[in-house]
């Protein structure tokens, strides 16, 4: 079975959608970003969107929830495939290490 989430948010002033497929037990992104109007071809609106970097497949059932920093992603875990149901990470896209985020309270 495969599940598809996505989130939209802003890096480094342009419009991006962060795009998550789960499957087989690993989840993997997908980041495309939106050109600027003057990049635009009006006679192919599908030319707005370029797909920038994919990502993964990391272990475990993970959706996007937007850019935190620089080339950070805030990642929410998911369902039962993980034991840290409900945490919070970043994601470095360009390192591709993991940064556990600590709660307070």
């Amino acid at each position: 079975m495969t599940e598809e989430n996505s989130s939209l948010a802003l890096l480094k002033d342009s419009l991006v959608v962060i795009c998550s497929f789960y499957e087989d037990g690993c989840t993997t992104f997908v980041l495309w970003l939106m050109k600027a109007n003057h990049e635009v071809n009006d006679d192919d609106p599908e030319s707005s969107w370029f797909r920038v970097s994919t990502w993964g497949p990391l272990p475990g059932f993970y959706s996007p929830l937007g850019f935190w920093e620089n080339n950070e992603v805030l990642i929410q875990t998911r369902g039962n495939t993980s034991e840290f149901h409900g945490s919070q990470f970043l994601y470095d896209i360009v390192t591709q290490k993991r940064r556990e985020l600590k709660r307070s309270g």
